[in-house]
C-alpha cells in the first residue's frame, strides 16, 4: 500500500480546554487539556508564534484578558494562599498573593472591572469573600493593594 498511517499517540486524548482572544486580537492564550499547568500565549501578527509559556505549579482556572490593553489575568486552583498571576508582553510575569480568606476548595473567580485603565482593578472572589483592588509595587515587591471587601454573608 502507498499510504501508511500510525497513531500520533498512545496516551490520552489532547484538546484544548481554555483558549480567550485578546481584546485587539493580536493575542491569544490557550490551556490545553494535557498540561493544565500551562498557559500558552500566541502572536498572531502574521504567523502565530509562541510568545510566552507560563508554567504554574497548579492547573489553571480561568485566562481573563484586560478588556483595552494586553494584560493577562491567571487564576489557578489552589487551596493554599489565594493568588493572582499577571502578565503583559512588556513586563515580567508577576504573582501576588491576595488578602482573601483560603477556600478548601481552591475554586475563586477573576474579573476585570469594568472601565478600569491601565493601573487596572479587578474583582478577585470565592464562594465566602469578594474582594477588588490592583497590583502595586512596594519596596520592589508586587503585592495586591485591597480597596474593598465583601462577605457573602453581609450579601444575604
Amino acid at each position: 500500500s502507498a499510504w501508511s498511517m500510525s497513531p500520533e499517540s498512545a496516551g490520552p486524548p489532547r484538546g484544548v480546554l481554555t483558549m480567550t482572544f485578546s481584546p485587539d486580537g493580536l493575542l491569544l492564550a490557550t490551556v490545553d487539556t494535557a498540561r493544565q499547568n500551562v498557559v500558552w500565549i500566541w502572536s498572531l501578527e502574521g504567523t502565530p508564534t509562541l510568545a510566552s509559556a507560563l508554567v504554574h505549579e497548579q492547573p489553571v482556572r480561568q485566562v481573563a484578558w484586560h478588556p483595552s490593553t494586553p494584560q493577562l489575568l491567571i487564576n489557578t486552583i489552589t487551596n493554599t494562599l489565594p493568588a493572582i498571576r499577571w502578565w503583559s508582553p512588556q513586563d515580567h510575569p508577576l504573582i501576588a498573593r491576595v488578602p482573601i480568606q483560603r477556600n478548601e476548595s481552591g475554586k475563586y473567580d477573576v474579573r476585570w472591572a469594568p472601565g478600569s485603565d491601565i493601573d487596572s482593578l479587578f474583582w478577585f472572589s470565592s464562594p465566602e469573600q469578594h474582594i477588588i483592588g490592583h497590583l502595586s509595587t512596594r519596596s520592589g515587591a508586587v503585592e495586591f493593594e485591597a480597596l474593598n471587601s465583601v462577605s457573602s454573608k453581609s450579601l444575604s
